[in-house]
């Protein structure tokens, strides 16, 4: 089963986060495939927080999410921190935020407020996804997935093209919604169409993905 633990957040409150087995991702192709997979389990109020070095991929996996939702022209803003896309027949807005510029955004600042109150109901609740998202100091939203993606090195200390994406979800929703997300991404690693798609771990054993199991949760 997929570890999970209880989180100490601050403020004294207690939510449930888990985990999940790394995923390679070897190609832009199979970044792509990740990024489909993991938008059909996206929904507006959750904040996907992305990290990672100046090219590892993160705006790749934005745009592959976007792709799937049916957005064609997401790239990094470049004048303003966030740009917001519509999705016609969904009921939520997809919003785009890049914090590269910024040395930190601290909880209370304009443009904490400012993705704050597109997680909110009266923002619509969008699907929020934010590069450099370790930049912004506010980690108190509870349906969120912290995408950590890191490019390996040879031997010989050469970077490698894959890339290893690296999960954790906070929030029963988000995590039940991962969890969805990352057995259909182990089902896609066992056919022939993505075979390099592979986790370090099978902590997602098949038994458990037949059965519906999801992940253990304290």
């Amino acid at each position: 089963m997929t570890p999970c633990f209880p989180a100490s957040r601050t403020g004294g409150s207690s939510d449930i986060f888990c985990g999940f087995p790394v995923i390679h991702s070897e190609s832009p192709s199979h970044t792509e495939l990740i990024g489909g997979v993991l938008a059909g389990s996206a929904y507006g109020g959750l904040l996907i927080v992305l990290s990672g070095d100046l090219g590892a991929g993160k705006t790749a996996l934005v745009r592959a999410i976007g792709q799937a939702l049916g957005v064609s022209d997401i790239k990094s803003p470049t004048f303003a921190i966030e740009s917001v896309h519509s999705l016609p027949g969904r009921g939520f807005k997809l919003v785009h935020a890049d914090l590269y510029r910024l040395d930190a955004v601290n909880d209370g600042s304009e443009t904490a407020l400012q993705l704050e109150e597109y997680l909110s109901e009266t923002g619509g609740r969008s699907l929020l996804l934010v590069e450099w998202g370790e930049r912004w100091e506010n980690s108190q939203t509870t349906d969120r997935w912290d995408v950590i993606i890191t490019q390996p090195r040879e031997a010989d200390d050469e970077l490698t093209s894959r890339r290893d994406i690296e999960i954790t979800a906070y929030g029963m929703e988000a995590i039940s919604k991962m969890a969805l997300a990352h057995a259909a991404i182990l089902d896609i690693a066992a056919s022939s169409s993505a075979p390099a798609i592979i986790s370090h771990s099978r902590v997602l054993k098949d038994d458990d993905i037949a059965n519906d199991r999801g992940p253990s949760c304290h």
